[in-house]
């Protein structure tokens, strides 16, 4: 009960009080009256002998006695109007109470719906300008690698037109070249498309602020790329350990698979361009083939658009990034790979995840439980303690040093 309701509470029972007293004092002076006024039999002379008679007596009118005396009526209506009063009082004021509640919730409801919808206005803003600039920046991105793939197509078509006419030792025919351009330009589309779907690398453009999704979609590019440089690079310097090969390709598939449920089909190729181009003139070729390139370059950046647009879960990808790089390009290589040439090879994967290997001295890093999982002793001509072999390479975080996972060593003795 609150403050106000007590004291409403609190008046009503005085009025009450204060009702039930005035009764009570009405009936007591109604009660003294009567017996301070002799009967009207003992007044003046002596009455006759009472005659008897048969039956009991009457018994007094109570109107009368309220005629007789009008004060106690007075009293009485007086309490039943104060009561009256009280209880009329005491809803009048429960109810202007109530009133002023109502008024109060539904001030403050609307107070707080309009500075909701206002938040809400200003998110809706922030969200939409964010929206346009990181269109903007895309597109000004996509335009400038069409200009320089376009650029760079120039040249090599030009390169390959130049080829064929030392080869050929006259001038080409142009209506034939502008068949071959066109069936070129779309044989590069469909490659394109191929590409997308089979989940290999695309180079991605450097975002400011991608958004979670385009930075997951970035890190799994960058994987594949970066496994597929290695592996070529482990075939082309020589006989390479099969193992090591078949582990780098089962981790870059999987990359792959994921990359291709995230992308999807890709995007529908676009119309083949239009054979009947006059060609007749050198500056109605040249123009002619850098259609043909810019056609092959819009298509690109359609792919590239198309896959920064695709969303994918958070969590997921947060959990699933850390976890393939520990388990599958590190723990799993690191059985191919000398402890020393290890960082060499997996440092850019760390790098992603912002991890690095655990520094391990040999023959002079102290073996400690907290950071080092002591697999064995050994007997050598190390300090004792020391570690002396490391079995599997551990790692930490770069920030604060925090252990992700324990390298496995044996201790010398």
């Amino acid at each position: 009960m609150s403050t106000h309701q007590f004291r409403y509470v609190l008046f009503l029972l005085a009025l009450t009080l204060f009702g039930v007293t005035l009764l009570v004092y009405s009936e007591e002076a109604a009660e003294q009256s009567s017996e301070g006024s002799p009967p009207l039999e003992t007044q003046g002379t002596k009455p006759a002998k009472e005659e008897q008679s048969p039956g009991p007596e009457p018994s007094p009118d109570t109107s009368q006695e309220l005629l007789k005396n009008p004060s106690q009526i007075y009293t009485m209506i007086g309490a039943f109007i104060v009561l009256v009063l009280a209880i009329a009082i005491f809803l009048g004021m429960w109810v202007r109470r109530l009133q002023g509640k109502v008024e109060a919730s539904e001030l403050l409801f609307q107070q707080r719906l309009n500075e909701s919808e206002q938040h809400w206005k200003e998110q809706l803003k922030d969200v939409n300008q964010q929206g346009k600039d990181r269109t903007q920046k895309l597109h000004s991105a996509i335009r400038n690698e069409q200009e320089n793939l376009s650029k760079l197509g120039n040249r090599l078509d030009g390169l390959e037109l130049t080829l064929a006419n030392m080869g050929s030792g006259g001038v080409p025919d142009k209506t034939v070249d502008v068949e071959a351009i066109i069936q070129g330009a779309q044989a590069k589309v469909e490659s394109l498309a191929q590409v997308y779907e089979n989940g290999e690398a695309i180079d991605i453009i450097e975002m400011d602020d991608p958004t979670p999704s385009q930075n997951a979609l970035m890190i799994l590019n960058l994987i594949v790329h970066t496994i597929e440089a290695w592996a070529n690079d482990l075939e082309q310097s020589g006989p390479a350990n099969p193992s090591l090969i078949q582990t780098l390709e089962s981790a870059n598939q999987a990359i792959k698979d994921k990359l291709k449920k995230v992308r999807g089909p890709a995007p529908p190729l676009p119309e083949p361009l239009d054979s009947d181009t006059d060609v007749s003139t050198d500056t109605a070729y040249n123009e002619f083939q850098n259609e043909c390139t810019a056609y092959v370059s819009r298509y690109e950046g359609v792919l590239i658009g198309y896959q920064l647009g695709r969303e994918i879960a958070k969590a997921e990808y947060n959990q699933f990034i850390p976890q393939f790089i520990k388990d599958r390009l590190f723990n799993e290589v690191a059985r191919f790979i000398k402890f020393e040439q290890l960082s060499e090879r997996v440092d850019k994967f760390l790098q992603i995840v912002d991890y690095e290997m655990v520094p391990v001295e040999i023959g002079k890093t102290q073996a400690d439980a907290r950071l080092h999982d002591i697999q064995s002793s050994r007997q050598t001509n190390a300090d004792p303690g020391t570690i002396v072999e490391v079995v599997l390479p551990g790692l930490q975080r770069k920030a604060d040093g925090e252990i992700i996972q324990k390298p496995v060593v044996i201790r010398g003795e």
